[in-house]
């Protein structure tokens, strides 16, 4: 770590940056990016202000919290405009809702699987329905699909 103590305070906190931003690429979460993105700010200011070592954490505190910050308004915002009713793309199950099936196998004490396209869901309804009925999807609880029978048989 002798390495560590000749190296100057922007030559760290871009190490600090670099390191942040190659876990937010393995994880993927987008919080890293925030501590990634301050510590990058920090470096450019101690690059042109010589500060203590308090204010270049304090500096990069407020950076992170404030990008933080941002980026929570900015999710906030990107699902305030999907407010015409349709669900996310990406959330298969809210996809579902009001789709009308027909069971591959019968619904035993309310439970039982079908297939919907190449996979094999988890259903639920309030009674037992034989193999071949068709049955509307009304809404998910936890991974089973909630069916109930439609009055078309």
């Amino acid at each position: 770590m002798a390495w560590l103590s000749g190296l100057s305070p922007w030559q760290i906190w871009l190490m600090v940056a670099g390191l942040c931003l190659a876990f937010e690429i393995i994880t993927g979460t987008g919080w890293l990016l925030c501590l990634s993105l301050a510590a990058l700010a920090t470096t450019g200011l101690v690059q042109i202000l010589p500060l203590s070592v308090t204010w270049q954490w304090l500096f990069f505190a407020a950076v992170a919290i404030l990008m933080a910050c941002l980026r929570r308004i900015k999710k906030m915002i990107y699902l305030g405009q999907h407010t015409d009713g349709r669900p996310p793309l990406n959330d298969r199950l809210a996809l579902m809702k009001g789709m009308v099936l027909t069971l591959d196998n019968g619904l035993i004490n309310g439970t039982g699987q079908t297939r919907i396209g190449d996979s094999v869901w988890f259903v639920k309804a309030d009674s037992d329905y034989p193999a071949g009925t068709k049955v509307r999807i009304t809404g998910t609880e936890g991974i089973f699909l909630c069916v109930t029978a439609t009055e078309q048989q």
